[in-house]
């Protein structure tokens, strides 16, 4: 069996989903490789924010309760089209309709069956918003307008490009300091870079949102006050996988 050359160095700092984004020069056999996985990231502040809000309704007969629904929810979009949120930006997300019973006697000696409570039809829509500012403002008219559930927000950096350039060199910066030193440790006059492939790219929270989600039904927001949202950073990056041929 062939012995493996001593510089044969295997680094990796995650796991990446590998792209289709490649780079690859010929390689030649009797010089050793080298494989640097790195990760870098930039952070900003979000601009924009999308945020769910539910309404639900309860009646006898499965069509009260739909139209009952559909009445609260038109309220809704109306008032969210009057803060100038723009129709393409209003989305229904679901729709649902079951039958709600309580079981509460259930457990009553002798049993008793479960007592019919109605149809319970319950629509959700996402609205997106660029002004994040005043996005606990629009949560307030969401809620004081029949939304009885909020969920989010949740939120992203729209144009991302230019971050995920500087991210981008960054790591290629990083990987050319790691390779050299590698060289240089190996006895190699230098590593010439042959391939690079990029793996997944990724926009995390970077701190902590003060409101992600709430049932109005339980926690009421008074309407004369805008529920407190703190938008924080976003971490937008990249992860390289480059190869180097050392020298």
């Amino acid at each position: 069996m062939k012995p493996i050359t001593p510089f044969a160095l295997l680094l990796f700092a995650g796991h990446p989903a590998f792209a289709q984004t490649s780079l690859v020069t010929p390689l030649s056999p009797e010089k050793p490789l080298l494989t640097i996985t790195v990760s870098e990231s930039v952070r900003a502040a979000p601009d924009v924010a999308t945020v769910g809000v539910g309404v639900q309704s309860l009646a006898q007969t499965a069509s009260g309760a739909l139209s009952d629904n559909s009445v609260r929810m038109d309220r809704v979009i109306k008032a969210l089209k009057a803060r100038k949120v723009a129709a393409n930006d209003i989305q229904t997300s679901g729709i649902s309709l079951q039958v709600e019973y309580d079981y509460s006697q259930t457990n009553t000696q002798p049993p008793k069956p479960p007592r019919f409570n109605g149809y319970r039809v319950s629509n959700m829509v996402r609205v997106t918003t660029r002004d994040i500012p005043k996005l606990g403002e629009l949560l307030d008219v969401m809620v004081s307008n029949g939304g009885t559930n909020i969920e989010g927000p949740y939120f992203a950096i729209e144009k991302s490009a230019d971050l995920l350039r500087t991210a981008r060199d960054q790591a290629l910066a990083a990987a050319e300091v790691q390779a050299q030193y590698y060289a240089k440790k190996a006895g190699k006059a230098r590593a010439r870079l042959v391939s690079i492939s990029e793996g997944q790219s990724f926009a995390r929270p970077y701190s902590e949102i003060l409101v992600t989600s709430m049932n109005v039904a339980e926690q009421p927001v008074p309407v004369s006050t805008a529920a407190p949202i703190a938008p924080g950073q976003l971490a937008t990056g990249v992860t390289l996988v480059i190869q180097y041929q050392l020298e």
